[in-house]
């Protein structure tokens, strides 16, 4: 299982770079990274079930990790320009869906980014729900 550790802080260019560091099991000979991303959950177009496919081969590979890379939630609201009114859910069910479906490889995820649906709705109304998402899941650092 992967440990989580020594936030470290290096100055480039003036901005604060926050570095996480993960320990990985030492008997692995080779890794397999799945950058995940663009899930939009919420859309009617969303291809749930490929993810779900995903998260069970990570979840049984024992080498297997991943990096949530954004725009796992599709987070429509009416001044957004994707269509809330298609919404297969509101925003805060794709959080719990997304937590819910994510908690079963918590311990596998090497780091969460927002996307530009999460950064739109921190920006409108100051919420960050890939924080959210990622203290939901144990993860917060």
């Amino acid at each position: 299982m992967p440990g989580r550790n020594r936030p470290l802080s290096n100055q480039q260019g003036g901005d604060t770079i926050k570095t996480i560091k993960i320990d990985l099991p030492k008997n692995l000979e080779r890794i397999e990274i799945f950058p995940l991303a663009d899930l939009h959950l919420g859309d009617e177009n969303c291809d749930y079930n490929h993810f779900v496919t995903l998260v069970d081969y990570i979840r049984e590979t024992p080498n297997a990790y991943c990096i949530l890379g954004g725009d796992m939630m599709d987070t429509a609201v009416r001044q957004s320009i994707g269509d809330s009114y298609t919404a297969t859910m509101s925003p805060m069910e794709q959080l719990q869906q997304c937590v819910s479906l994510f908690g079963e490889i918590k311990d596998k995820i090497l780091c969460i980014l927002p996307g530009n649906h999460e950064q739109r709705v921190y920006r409108q109304d100051g919420i960050d729900t890939t924080q959210m998402m990622a203290v939901q899941l144990g993860l917060a650092d």
